[in-house]
């Protein structure tokens, strides 16, 4: 299974994941969790979590896991996009 794969199911479980990967920030209400692609700008973010009959926040989440010593420069330029 590839490691994509494997962090989509994981979210998947509810708001707990969320929980574990964001360091403790709790989700509040009912929220849809999915992916999303902007055409426009042709990005893809990994994970959206999407408030559903409140007016809380998205959250867009973007997963790295490169073994690289420029790890840094490649998430800032895509959050940047």
């Amino acid at each position: 299974m590839k490691t994509d794969q494997v962090i989509y199911e994981f979210l998947s479980t509810g708001p707990e994941a969320f929980r574990v990967l964001t360091a403790g920030l709790a989700l509040v209400g009912d929220y849809a969790f999915g992916s999303l692609t902007f055409k426009a700008m042709e990005r893809r973010i990994d994970a959206v979590f999407e408030p559903q009959g409140h007016g809380g926040p998205v959250y867009l989440v973007e997963f790295q896991a490169q073994p690289a010593a420029h790890v840094w420069y490649n998430l800032l330029t895509k959050m940047g996009l």
